[in-house]
């Protein structure tokens, strides 16, 4: 699903967000911020960048945005 050059461009916290998105969770900027220790502009970043790389989307808006794993269908 992730490429090796893709991969290589995600850091080992934004590699665990994508694992928890593959497992089918939603997550939230609050969610990350809690596990992962990190601010609500790091998670923006991260989230950012996950959708940058087509890996990700983003549902809702404001305090309900939530992000799912986009599913690639061939």
């Amino acid at each position: 699903m992730v490429t090796p050059a893709i991969e290589a461009r995600l850091n080992e916290r934004q590699k665990k967000m994508l694992a928890l998105l593959a497992a089918g969770e939603k997550l939230t900027s609050r969610r990350c911020e809690q596990e992962f220790g990190i601010t609500r502009d790091t998670a923006s970043r991260d989230f950012a960048l996950l959708m940058e790389l087509g890996l990700a989307d983003r549902q809702g808006r404001g305090r309900s945005t939530s992000y799912i794993l986009i599913t690639k269908v061939a």
